[in-house]
């Protein structure tokens, strides 16, 4: 009954298709880092902010008494590094 069924795409009122997955995507990598140099919730935001500039959909985790951020997404390591020491940390 609901077999082989040719169905047109699926669209939206305004025009836009929605995003098909494919094998192509990029996998989601984990990148662990030590930050020094973060002190306060500031500088936990800041942190984050920074990772969110280069990678926007990355879901990061900072804990601040082991200096330890874990960022997980489509990520450029050096890129990020780049960002936190842009921001005042260094990594190490």
């Amino acid at each position: 009954m609901f077999g082989n069924v040719d169905h047109p795409p699926l669209t939206f009122p305004w025009g836009e298709t929605p995003p098909v997955s494919s094998s192509s995507e990029k996998a989601t990598t984990m990148v662990e880092l030590k930050v020094h140099g973060m002190t306060c919730g500031h500088c936990v935001a800041t942190v984050k902010a920074a990772v969110l500039e280069v990678v926007p959909t990355a879901r990061t985790e900072v804990e601040i008494a082991s200096g330890t951020v874990r960022i997980e997404g489509d990520v450029d390591a050096a890129r990020v590094r780049e960002v936190i020491e842009r921001a005042g940390y260094s990594i190490g």
